[in-house]
Order: C-alpha cells, then sequence, then structure tokens
C-alpha cells in the first residue's frame, strides 16, 4: 500500500536579531549561557490559543497547531500540522492569533516557525499582567524568496514578565501563510526548529541490500521478517507472476534462508492468500504459525475492507478468518494493522471522528477468537494531524516504530521510536528520530524488525536495481527495543526458553511441544494460554504448527520485585482434555529456571462415537497375529477402560486395498477378535467391547492400489477404536 506525499518539504533557516522596521536579514553571534539559568529561561512553546481569527479547520491546520515546538520545520513546506486561515477568509483583512505561555519569564527573544509562504507577520505583541504589552517587531509585511523560515527576534528583556504574545499577519499581501510554532525565551541562545535525534547516535554499519534472490527491477515493499531472520513476506507488484499477472497490484511472496543465511529465490505464497485483488502481510506471530493478512477474504472469492487471520496447516496457509473489530469505522482510502507478539492487541492505522487529522494510530483489545474490542486513539503524544501510520511493536511489547510526516524529520514521511510508559496505551515517551543516516529526503513508510530488535528491514528506491528494494541497516542501541538475552532450558520433552533481562518492562520467550499422550504424535492447532495465577490474568498467547511446535512471548509483571512467579500453561485441543501445567519459574542470577518436571502431553478427550486414533496397531500383510507394537498399544487401551469403567468400545479392524473383498473382510474380522481376546485377557468384561471388521471399505490412504507403495499398504492395515458408551 502507497501514502500519497501531502507537501512537498524545503529546508531554510534565518533569524533576525533586535527590533526590525524594515525586515533586515542578519544572524547574531551565538552566546554561552550560565550553566545554573534558570529553567524559565529556556525556550517556552505556547501552550494555550487565547483567540484567534480564523483557521483552516478544527483538525488540520487548525489554531492548535500553533501549539507546542515546531512539527514542521527545520525541513518546512505545506503540513496539515501548521496554522492557516480557512479557505474562505476575506484576504483583505489582517488576521491574528493570541497564545499563551505556560511560565512567566522577562523574555529577551521570539521565534516564530514560519512554515510555509514566509514573510505574512506584520506584528508581534508581547503581554503581561495588568494590560502590559509591548511591541517586538514590526514590519511590512512581503512574500520573500525564501519559502519558509524560523523568525528569530532579539530585544532587550521586557520590563514585565510575559504571560501571552500575539502575531498579527497580512494575507493580502502573503496569501496561503502557514504558521508552525510560536516560542519566547529570557537567554540568548538562538531558539532553533531541531529533529528529536539522539546526539550520540550513530548508525555504525551500511545499510546493506538483501540480494538479487528477493530483489528485481519490479517494486518490493513491506517486508514482514519472521522472529527466526529465516522467512521475508513482502508485496511484490505487478509482477507477471502474480495471480493476477502484471495487472495484478499486490500479491503476498516470500523468500527462506539457508544454512548460511543467504536468502533463496522469492516464491509467490499462491492460493487462498493471493487472489486478483490487493493481497499484503500486515505481520507474523512469533512461532510462525500465524499471519494477519490486509483486507478480508470472502467465500465467493471477492474483497472488503478489513484484517484477516490465516494459520500455517499441513496443507499450507488456512483461509484467511476475518477479525471482527467492535464498532470498527475508516474514514481513510488506506489502512495498516499490526498484531502483537502476544496475540492481545490489534494496532491500527485509520482515520475517523475520534482522529486527530488523518491516519491515527490506534489499539484494539481481543475479546475472543477473532474478535476485537473497539479501538482506542494511543494519543497526542504519538499521533498528529498528519497521517500517522505503518505501527511495528517490537518484541519487547513497549517499543513502537511507525512513520509520520507530522513531527520534524528529514524528508516526506520518518520513522520514529516511541516507549510504551504503562498499560493505559495512552502515556508514550516523545517520538524519536531514526536520524539521516536512515530517514532520507523521501518517504520511509514499510519496514520490520525481527525479535532480536538487532536490525530493521526496509524498501527503499537509494541504490536499487529497479523500484523499490529490501535493505536492512543494524539499528543504533538508543532506538533498539528493551535489550533481551536469551536463557534455554530443557526439561523432558519439552523446551523452555526464557529471555531473561533484570529490569521492569522486560519480557520472555516460552516455546516447547505439545504431543498426543497415546500414540506421542504432535498435535497441531493445539491454543496455549500462559497465566498469571497472583492477578488471573492470561498475560501469554500461542498456537501450535504443524510440528506441534509453540512459541509465545511472556511479559514480566512491572510490580516483580519477589524471586518467585507462579505461572499456569493451560492447552485446549480439539478433541483431547484440557490440559494444565503449573510452572514455578524462580528468578536466579538474573536468569529464569524452570523448577519441575513439565509434561506438556495431552489426553485424548473420550466421549461417545469418538474414534481414537492409534494407527499404529499394524498387522503384516494377509496376517491377523498381533505383532509387540500392537500389544503394546492394546495395553494402554486396558489402561484407559480400567480408568472408565464403564466404557464401551468397538474394535474396528480395518485391511489394505489387496486381494479380494470377501478375503479382506474375513482377515480384518480375525484382527479385530485377537485384539478382543487379548483385552478380555487383561480382565476387561467381554460385553464392554464389540469386535468389527470393514475389510478394505475405509481406507486412509486413496492411491491406485496397484501404485500404492508398501508404507501406503501398511497404513491400511489397522485397529480403530470407537467409544460406544461412557456411563
Amino acid at each position: 500500500m502507497k501514502f500519497i506525499p501531502l507537501f512537498v518539504l524545503l529546508f531554510l533557516q534565518f533569524t533576525i536579531f533586535g527590533y526590525s522596521q524594515n525586515d533586515t536579514i542578519s544572524k547574531p553571534n551565538k552566546v554561552k549561557t550560565n550553566k545554573h539559568k534558570k529553567k524559565s529561561n529556556q525556550t517556552q512553546w505556547s501552550f494555550k490559543v487565547i483567540t484567534f481569527s480564523s483557521q483552516f479547520s478544527n483538525k488540520e491546520k487548525s489554531a492548535n497547531q500553533i501549539l507546542g515546538k515546531p512539527n514542521v520545520l527545520p525541513i518546512g513546506g505545506l503540513s496539515p500540522c501548521a496554522w492557516a486561515v480557512s479557505k474562505d477568509y476575506d484576504k483583505t483583512k489582517p488576521t491574528s492569533i493570541r497564545v499563551a505561555f505556560e511560565k512567566p519569564v522577562k523574555a529577551t527573544q521570539v521565534a516564530v516557525a514560519e512554515s510555509y509562504k514566509a514573510g505574512a507577520i506584520e506584528k508581534i505583541v508581547l503581554y503581561g499582567n495588568d494590560n502590559q504589552e509591548k511591541i517586538v517587531y514590526q514590519n511590512d509585511p512581503k512574500l520573500i524568496d525564501i519559502n519558509s523560515r524560523m523568525l528569530n527576534v532579539f530585544f532587550e528583556p521586557t520590563p514585565f514578565d510575559v504571560i501571552e504574545g500575539e502575531l498579527f499577519l497580512q494575507p493580502k499581501k502573503v496569501s496561503d501563510f502557514e504558521i508552525d510554532a510560536f516560542g519566547i525565551s529570557g537567554n540568548t541562545d538562538t531558539i532553533k526548529a531541531c529533529v528529536n535525534v539522539a546526539l550520540t547516535m550513530k548508525f555504525s554499519f551500511s545499510k546493506e541490500s538483501l540480494g538479487p534472490a528477493i530483489n528485481t527491477k519490479l517494486d518490493e515493499v513491506a517486508p514482514i521478517i519472521s522472529s527466526d531472520v529465516k522467512t521475508l513476506y513482502f508485496d511484490r507488484k505487478n509482477s507477471p507472476g502474480n495471480v493476477g499477472g502484471v495487472d495484478d497490484e499486490d500479491d503476498i511472496w516470500f523468500s527462506k534462508a539457508d544454512t548460511n543465511g543467504n536468502w533463496l529465490p522469492a516464491v509467490n505464497i499462491g492460493s487462498p492468500l493471493n487472489n486478483k485483488y490487493n493481497n499484503f502481510v500486515q505481520s507474523i506471530t512469533p512461532d510462525g504459525n500465524t499471519l494477519l493478512i490486509g483486507n478480508v477474504y470472502n467465500l465467493d472469492g471477492g474483497m472488503a475492507p478489513g484484517a484477516s487471520i490465516s494459520n500455517r496447516t499441513k496443507d499450507g496457509w488456512s483461509f484467511p478468518e476475518k477479525q471482527n473489530i467492535k464498532n470498527f469505522k475508516n474514514d481513510n482510502q488506506f489502512v495498516n494493522y499490526f498484531l502483537t507478539n502476544d496475540n492481545k492487541f490489534l494496532l491500527i492505522a485509520m482515520e475517523n471522528s475520534s482522529s486527530y487529522g488523518g491516519l491515527d494510530l490506534y489499539v484494539s483489545f481481543r475479546i475472543s477468537e477473532n474478535n476485537w474490542s473497539e479501538p482506542q486513539n494511543l494519543g497526542v503524544v504519538v499521533n498528529t494531524a498528519a497521517n500517522d501510520y505503518s505501527p511495528f511493536l517490537a518484541s519487547d511489547g513497549v517499543t513502537l516504530y511507525y512513520s509520520t510526516s507530522g513531527i520534524s524529520g528529514y524528508g516526506k514521511e520518518d520513522v520514529f521510536m516511541t516507549r510504551r510508559l504503562d498499560d493505559s496505551w495512552l502515556n508514550w515517551s516523545e517520538p524519536q528520530n531514526l536520524g539521516n543516516e536512515f530517514n532520507t529526503k523521501g518517504s520511509e513508510t514499510k519496514f520490520t524488525i525481527p525479535a532480536s530488535g538487532e536490525h530493521i528491514y526496509f524498501s527503499s528506491t537509494e541504490n536499487s536495481i529497479g523500484l523499490n528494494d529490501f535493505f536492512r541497516i543494524k539499528l543504533p542501541e538508543e532506538v533498539q527495543p528493551v535489550d533481551i538475552t536469551i536463557h534455554n532450558v530443557e526439561i523432558g520433552n519439552t523446551k523452555f526458553a526464557y529471555n531473561a533481562v533484570p529490569f521492569k518492562s522486560s519480557f520472555d520467550s516460552l516455546k516447547g511441544v505439545v504431543r498426543n499422550d497415546l500414540n506421542e504424535k504432535n498435535i497441531n492447532k493445539a491454543t496455549l494460554y500462559l497465566i498469571d495465577t497472583l492477578t488471573g490474568d492470561t498475560i501469554a498467547y500461542s498456537t501450535t504448527n504443524d510440528n506441534g511446535k509453540f512459541e509465545m512471548t511472556v511479559p514480566k509483571r512491572d510490580d516483580e520485585s519477589i524471586d518467585e512467579r507462579d505461572l499456569q500453561l493451560v492447552i485446549v485441543g480439539d478433541g483431547y482434555e484440557k490440559k494444565v501445567i503449573n510452572i514455578d519459574a524462580q528468578y536466579f542470577e538474573s536468569e529464569y529456571l524452570i523448577i519441575g518436571n513439565v509434561d506438556t502431553k495431552m489426553k485424548v478427550e473420550m466421549k461417545i462415537e469418538k474414534v481414537i486414533e492409534f494407527h499404529n496397531i499394524y498387522f503384516d500383510y494377509g496376517k491377523a497375529e498381533l505383532n509387540q507394537n500392537s500389544i503394546s498399544v492394546l495395553d494402554k487401551i486396558v489402561q484407559i477402560m480400567n480408568e472408565n469403567k464403564k466404557m464401551v468400545i468397538e474394535l474396528s479392524a480395518h485391511t489394505d486395498c489387496q486381494s479380494s473383498s470377501d478375503f479382506n473382510l474375513n482377515l480384518s474380522q480375525k484382527r479385530a477378535t485377537n485384539a478382543k481376546n487379548y483385552i478380555i485377557s487383561n480382565g476387561i468384561s467381554q460385553d464392554r467391547i464389540v469386535a468389527k471388521g470393514y475389510g478394505k471399505t475405509h481406507l486412509l490412504t486413496h492411491c491406485n492400489c496397484l501404485t500404492c507403495t508398501e508404507d501406503e499398504h501398511a497404513l491400511n492395515r489397522r485397529i480403530e477404536v470407537k467409544i460406544l458408551k461412557m456411563q
């Protein structure tokens, strides 16, 4: 998906020294300041609008856009984040805007960020209590030969404490002007517009291309990297290899890394995720088993606005399921989504009546499977009157990266980093620019960061071999997610990996494998919930893949000062009894250790008409004698029937497709009878067992009988157990 650039950005900054009648431009020498100067003498940007003559709208280019520090300078240019008069304002009349400053100060300078069409200001007046006022700037307005500037005016300290300031402008002489900010200061350091970037931040490595296996002369955008950095999903535009050919704007492609970390040739992911419409991935869960997909996939082949979930199965990716978001309403033609690593939160970039203007970032909370709460705006620290989008919450659960043109940067849209300060999702640190070694004069909008947080993967036309290509660059520590150290612990059949860090807001990673208690086979599509027994909250969520493996990100409690934390892992699977595992995690030498024998094997659920698929009660070709493997399984059946005293079962015996129907029917009956006799010999009443042969009428493999392999024939020579009665 593309976002249309909102404005053309130019970079120029000028200062004016002293009280000027003729708009004489000169720049003062910077004066060193007292290190112990009072805080009130520092730069204060306006924090409240008192009156104004006109505003473009109540959101974009509103009077309130003059508040706070500059959002458009030092680049400058048209922006929804600067104040402008309405389109129908009578341009023959002067206009004004009056603002308040938070702390009274004897001012020595003012600064006005004229972000577009500089030169409209006729007069600047400062006010104190008791009707005190001082004109600090007067000029004959005229359009100057620069598009934007910081107008700096220096003067003798005001004889009163300044509490308000007012700008008078002439739209007749300079039409369509925009004002970004209005500030005052009590010292002689020139007020400047700056990009919020850490002074110590430095990219120690240059960006590197992901190579020709992925990058082509076509447009590759919107990369999504798996947590293990072994699979990259992306959107390839108008490729002959797309489902709809070159007219198909967006198809999902992917590439896998080999054992040496080299990317293999990218492959179209195919149906059901790709069709002739717009298809793109928004995020992937840490276990690699779930993709969040843009748009809703209708069964009739059509598409609708929204988001969908697709899960990995043994046959490929499942048909995407619609995510139901309460009261979801997007008034913008674009939208972004991001599913957090714990599967509990859905970040959305969208626009509606609660937005500050353009696309804003929202969070929606999981209610149940495929159902989400009404989106909540992340607040004014993150969101602006411009488009704020491409949300990416790092694996630490607190570090948010996103793109915006509403904060001072280096280009059309820059990537910023902010950290969540509490669980309200409303309190964030001041967004920090990733720097001009990453952000360019263009638009940085689509990116992805693996669990390690070490690199950022992104698309760029700079030094590409065609249109957008994929690159990666190592992130400086200042803008990396919370540092994570991985500690692995292996117990029995399950591996647990805890990521341990010795400070608040840290996150752990838990992974393992779930197996069938009867036949040791791995269970796919099992759902796991991790419960904090102290609070009763579900703190992590995951599902198993085709190999029965799962992985989840586990947040630590913010108030964790004790040495122990009791967790409960609840596993639910279709056809299995719910499994509850108590985990005693102890904090020891800054690393988590799991105490106790953790067993994730699940018992098969016992209910009427349930078929227990042992599938390893097998027989040799043409024979009905029980072998040792079959006897071991039958011993488990005896155990189950002893545990369920009123259970009645059917032993359903089957053959392969070889030989005649009559021969196979008789053979299968002998197999069922032999199995029944063995169970009876171990103390189970014959009244609780029905032995029935089905011959070759219920084949598991449907290959041509003449071409079936011996392994395929062997799978059909089996006994299944069906529950007929439980009580």
